[in-house]
């Protein structure tokens, strides 16, 4: 995705990014809904070249803005829970399913699916 969006050459760095993106999922964190902000600050400690990206995703005004923040956010829209290529419409309906379609997850999920033009 890298390639075809940005002409990257390198995509290890990026798909290592995919994989990494969530990691504050697996640290001790107060609401999922810290995650990003969680993990990204793990991976700043450890030194991580993509750690703002990964601090950002998900924000609907993030003060950092990349091309890597970009694509993490397409990919994020467009990849379900279980790692398969999903339409953005299906993925807001899967998060809009598990956290309701007034959570504050699906509205910013939605809002950011329509400033990155996938809805």
């Amino acid at each position: 995705m890298g390639n075809l969006l940005f002409s990257w050459t390198n995509d290890i760095e990026i798909r290592n990014l995919g994989y990494l993106h969530d990691i504050g999922y697996g640290l001790p964190i107060e609401t999922p809904k810290d995650h990003n902000r969680i993990g990204g600050l793990f991976l700043k400690k450890c030194f991580y070249n993509y750690w703002e990206e990964v601090f950002y995703h998900g924000e609907i005004d993030p003060s950092y803005e990349s091309k890597s923040l970009i694509l993490l956010n397409k990919a994020d829209l467009q990849v379900d829970r279980c790692g398969n290529l999903v339409s953005p419409k299906e993925r807001l309906k899967d998060i809009g399913n598990r956290h309701g379609i007034t959570s504050t997850a699906y509205k910013n999920a939605n809002i950011l699916a329509k400033k990155l033009k996938l809805v």
